[in-house]
């Protein structure tokens, strides 16, 4: 388990091993009272005090600075910005997370906008600019696309969107971080793969987007790149943090989610969760959401 180190203090061991079962339970769905409108699938389970930021009109920033301090914002590099992420279930919310922490890092923004067209599916061309004008085509916002607006600082960890250049390790959901803002294309350092540490420059491209409920395909021509503080639970499988923040505006919605999101940590002292209370559950609960049959399947394989 990564939870696991070597040089550790008896009282580390101890605190280590009652997380690690902690963690197993929640995953096991063991743990937390029934929740009467899914009593099968779904438990509300009280988190402990000491992996929580108390909610009040400014904890999303309290949760912010916990993982990406000042020094961290103001002095950024790919070791640290790697290693730490705020967690949460849907892309919305990483989206408002990511401008929060942009607001909040030092520095001059160069906000990038883009060309966005449309492909009619009928091929048909006219009267689109009329029945699509190009206000509404900007505030389109799809997943694995960058938006209209990109707006970026030096220091920014973005993500990028596309395979670019796999033999210089520029493939779709490659880890970078800015270091240079000019007019035609953004230079880089990359974080993670096989080319750590090499600087490269993203130059804009077109990015079409097709959705079968409209009617067009978006043509979006822009730097495919979005930022990067905060990502979506399903995003961060895999991974392991040595900082993590964990913000649920509103409850995980899938099997698994809660254990996935609280085990990315690689240290429970470098664990904080941020519950937004409401008429069911107050600032220290949440849901978790466990499908026990399929577990048991699993298990009798």
């Amino acid at each position: 388990m990564r939870l696991q180190r070597p040089c550790l203090s008896e009282q580390e061991k101890t605190e280590i091993s009652m997380f690690s079962s902690w963690l197993l339970a929640i995953g096991d769905g063991l743990i937390g009272t029934l929740d009467l409108h899914d009593p099968q699938d779904t438990r509300n389970i009280q988190i402990s005090p000491q992996y929580i930021i108390p909610f009040h009109e400014t904890a999303l920033t309290d949760l912010i600075q916990f993982i990406y301090d000042d020094d961290t914002l103001h002095n950024p590099s790919a070791s640290t910005v790697s290693t730490k992420a705020i967690i949460c279930p849907k892309n919305e919310t990483t989206d408002e997370i990511n401008t929060h922490v942009l607001n909040m890092a030092p520095g001059t923004s160069v906000t990038y906008h883009s060309k966005d067209t449309v492909i009619p599916h009928t091929g048909n061309n006219e009267d689109t600019d009329l029945l699509y004008p190009v206000e509404y085509l900007n505030m389109l916002n799809f997943k694995g696309m960058p938006p209209h607006k990109l707006e970026l600082k030096v220091n920014t960890p973005v993500i990028l969107l596309r395979n670019l250049n796999p033999t210089q390790g520029l493939c779709n959901g490659t880890r970078l971080i800015v270091t240079q803002l000019l007019p035609a294309i953004v230079e880089v350092q990359i974080m993670t793969g096989t080319s750590i540490g090499h600087r490269v420059y993203i130059p804009r491209i077109n990015l079409t987007h097709t959705d079968q409920e409209l009617p067009f395909s978006l043509k979006r021509k822009q730097f495919p790149l979005k930022i990067r503080y905060a990502r979506t639970i399903n995003k961060s499988q895999g991974q392991s943090l040595n900082k993590i923040g964990v913000y649920l505006p509103q409850p995980v919605f899938s099997h698994g989610q809660l254990y996935v999101a609280l085990s990315r940590s690689t240290n429970p002292s470098t664990l904080k969760l941020l519950i937004v209370p409401n008429d069911h559950n107050k600032d220290n609960e949440t849901k978790n959401v466990v499908y026990k049959d399929f577990i048991r399947e699993i298990n009798s394989q």
